[in-house]
């Protein structure tokens, strides 16, 4: 499980080494003639003003948000981490790492089915962090639930738990106390850089305050879990870097992702009519730009909320749900992005087609747009394409996955004159790529998600 999450992706091993442990390690795998090259080039990377590396953003998580995106939330240590061969058949995405198995001793289980030992098999780039955690027993709240766009981007990728598989699935840990840093390392020991990159185990809440350590964390976590069961919705909050800073490195800018509740709401309507919530716990720059910014991200973040508000459509059977959602409003010339999500309200886990698993079939039947006039049809290529099994996902009891597309002006033609539309997206699959994609037991059905509204000025 990786660190706090960044809005770049970084390859961690490595850098999660000390400055010397990484040279030893590069220069004995590394080919002399190689290093040398390596060298003038990491001369000529140290002349160039580093433009990239200052868009970095940040994302804090609330400890809300943490439970209530997840499918399962444990507290514990890690038994056993060992890289593995799987014999079965990856996702594209859980083949961008090597599979290994994880095995984590539970002492306490705040959301899922209580075991004392959990199993997990997952794709992982890097595993220095873990195997330190391993080593030294260290503490650890452990979540895993489905995937959530960017929010859990830099999360590890799910292929096993309990021996079941669970595509699309992703899994993360939190330190709760600070490890404890060797004398001799300092702060380029891995301990620090732990500690560090888990803001010394402070995390917002989605009141904005912060708390610190292992029992003001749980306290928050076991409330919110005992009061929201089953699986919620994200929205983000971007706030001034100022304020970010109160519980860790914020970047270039960051955001605090708070989950969708009355609480949250509560929150951002008290941070509209009184920014001061933020602003006056810190020492600003600029106060113009830092009061803009707070008001207008209220503004947005509460428009996500009215959004999310919208009720799911059920299938015919019961055991799925749909939800559409778009942003209200785009301009001249950009495309209208959109996102499904489909939620399993069921008992039991399902293989179903992903929101738009089928790419082709979701734009040209299954999205009806219309304008003040008239429906919009489809108008762009028929390509010649298989489905594939990455666009199959197996969700589990209470968990969601989403899927985004863009509706591009040249695949629809009429979308780009000014304008209110209307759209509505009819999910449905009838077993046809099944034997393309090596699924069985697939949900069969449809589902028609209720309308969303977008104007484009």
């Amino acid at each position: 499980m990786s660190a706090p999450m960044r809005f770049n992706t970084t390859h961690q091993s490595l850098l999660a080494l000390s400055p010397r442990t990484r040279c030893e390690r590069e220069n004995q795998s590394t080919p002399f003639s190689l290093r040398v090259r390596q060298g003038f080039l990491a001369l000529f990377l140290a002349l160039v003003p580093a433009v990239a590396s200052a868009q970095t953003g940040r994302e804090f998580v609330a400890v809300e948000a943490y439970v209530g995106r997840a499918r399962v939330v444990h507290v514990g240590k890690i038994l056993e981490i060992k890289q593995i061969e799987y014999g079965r058949p990856l996702t594209h995405i859980q083949k961008l790492g090597k599979p290994y198995r994880l095995v984590f001793e539970v002492s306490e289980t705040i959301r899922g089915n209580e075991t004392k030992r959990l199993e997990l098999v997952l794709s992982l780039h890097s595993t220095i962090y873990l195997e330190y955690m391993r080593d030294h027993s260290v503490e650890v709240m452990l979540v895993g639930g489905p995937t959530r766009g960017y929010s859990y981007r830099s999360a590890e990728i799910g292929i096993e738990e309990q021996g079941k598989r669970l595509d699309d699935e992703r899994y993360q840990v939190r330190l709760l106390d600070n490890v404890k840093v060797p004398e001799s390392g300092g702060k380029d020991s891995i301990a620090a850089q732990i500690n560090q990159n888990y803001d010394s185990c402070r995390m917002f809440t989605n009141e904005l305050e912060i708390v610190v350590g292992r029992e003001a964390i749980l306290k928050r976590a076991r409330a919110f879990a005992k009061q929201y069961p089953d699986v919620l919705s994200a929205v983000s909050l971007r706030v001034p870097n100022e304020f970010g800073a109160l519980c860790g490195d914020p970047n270039a800018f960051c955001i605090i992702t708070l989950p969708i509740c009355p609480e949250t709401k509560t929150t951002l309507v008290a941070l509209k009519d009184e920014p001061g919530l933020i602003l006056r716990r810190i020492k600003s720059r600029d106060e113009g730009i830092n009061l803009s910014l707070v008001l207008v991200e209220a503004h947005k973040a509460l428009a996500v909320l009215r959004d999310a508000s919208q009720q799911w459509v059920d299938s015919d059977d019961g055991k799925l749900a749909l939800r559409l959602t778009s942003s209200q409003t785009v301009t001249a010339g950009v495309s209208i992005k959109i996102t499904a999500q489909i939620r399993n309200t069921g008992k039991a886990p399902i293989t179903l087609l992903r929101p738009f698993g089928d790419w082709y079939d979701a734009k040209a039947r299954g999205m009806k747009i219309w304008d003040d006039k008239r429906r919009i049809p489809y108008s762009g290529a028929i390509p010649d394409y298989d489905v594939r099994s990455d666009g199959f996902a197996v969700v589990a009891p209470g968990a969601m996955i989403e899927d985004h597309i863009e509706l591009a002006m040249h695949n629809f033609s009429g979308i780009e004159a000014p304008g209110t539309y209307s759209l509505r997206y009819d999910y449905s699959y009838d077993g046809g790529w099944d034997k393309t994609a090596g699924v069985r037991d697939t949900w069969r059905g449809k589902i028609s998600s209720r309308e969303v509204h977008v104007t484009r000025k």
